[in-house]
């Protein structure tokens, strides 16, 4: 084909975000014989999580705080090979990054992907050992790219994970690894957090040969634990609109998430819950009550309808549209209607403490 023709195919072509992509049962099948169990032995007893492969001579990303701390690392395929010994090619304590070295030979390997070209809402698949079920598949898709205090960028996804995910593989529709999941947020559900696969390119150029002596001399006497960033993204319960000192109480739990207190200006305190919708929390505040006047002892209460929507939800901000009355809005007491429809206002609520 020429002329016009070809042309508007290949603009088309170019333009097709599902160019390449592989369905999640594709991916599971081509990625899951290269995620591998890692097993950290130390003082305070064995703990299970994850990695994956590189390179077919052994080359395997996970966190840094899978090993730290360990006296034995072993790493198990899941083929059933196992192989305990295992030296430390190098580490990135501010981004949680390890890189191990096993004496493997013909390995399977994972494709590492850009993470500088992930968009919000992008479709995902998470691998990895959660609770030590190994090979267990989840998928989701990028909530947000957030920045860290310590320099570094982190990719939010929703993707299931649980303890024993640590270190393993996030990746994109092409099955391609974008990231290496790090840690989750306490006292929420599907708020995970991932840091990006460039930031482990540069690393991969090294083998310094470690023990894991050796490493813990390096790292001094910090404590072991999470990403060191993992603590200032525990998501509070107690939150206040950014304009007054009225208290909510949030939670998070999987697909929903429910907000108690006067969510909406001038009303009395209601309990709402909010559906996820793609990257939005939705929903009604039924039964909202206002004081709408007071004749002697008797006084008038109106019960409403007032829709909520969370549009981004962090540790440190949650931002939205709630419905309120617009401006020059006249209420009828009597009858308990608005003169003109509700606005969509926004609102920010900020940590109370």
């Amino acid at each position: 084909m020429t002329g016009v023709g070809s042309l508007v195919l290949a603009v088309l072509a170019t333009r097709s975000p599902t160019a390449g992509a592989l369905s999640v049962a594709d991916i599971a099948h081509r990625s899951l014989p290269c995620v591998v169990a890692i097993t950290s032995s130390g003082p305070g007893g064995d703990a299970i999580a994850s990695g994956f492969v590189v390179n077919s001579s052994g080359t395997i990303i996970t966190n840094l705080h899978v090993i730290r701390g360990a006296r034995k690392v072993t790493v198990k395929t899941p083929k059933g090979d196992v192989f305990d010994q295992v030296r430390v090619r190098t580490f990135d304590a501010r981004r949680d990054i390890a890189i191990i070295q096993i004496d493997g030979f013909g390995l399977p390997s994972l494709p590492l992907g850009n993470s500088d070209s992930v968009r919000v809402g992008d479709p995902v698949v998470l691998i990895g050992n959660p609770l030590g079920l190994e090979g267990s598949v989840s998928s989701g898709v990028v909530s947000s790219v957030r920045a860290l205090e310590a320099g570094t960028r982190v990719i939010q996804t929703d993707a299931s994970a649980n303890p024993g995910n640590s270190g393993g593989p996030l990746l994109n529709r092409r099955g391609d690894v974008i990231g290496i999941l790090s840690f989750k947020l306490r006292g929420a559900e599907n708020l995970n957090f991932v840091v990006p696969i460039n930031y482990a390119r540069g690393p991969l150029e090294k083998d310094r040969g470690l023990s894991l002596v050796e490493l813990d001399q390096e790292l001094g006497s910090e404590e072991t634990g999470p990403h060191p960033e993992a603590a200032k993204w525990q998501f509070p319960e107690l939150w206040k609109r950014q304009d007054s000192d009225s208290l909510l109480t949030v939670t998070v739990s999987g697909e929903v998430a429910s907000v108690t207190g006067a969510a909406i200006p001038g009303t009395a305190a209601v309990t709402v819950e909010l559906r996820k919708a793609g990257n939005r929390y939705v929903g009604a505040a039924r039964g909202t009550q206002t004081l709408c006047r007071i004749l002697g002892a008797r006084a008038k209460v109106c019960i409403e309808s007032r829709a909520i929507e969370i549009t981004s939800i962090s540790p440190s901000r949650i931002e939205g549209f709630v419905e309120d009355g617009a401006p020059g809005d006249e209420f009828n007491c009597d009858d308990c209607t608005h003169s003109k429809p509700l606005a969509r206002e926004p609102f920010v609520w900020v940590p109370a403490r």
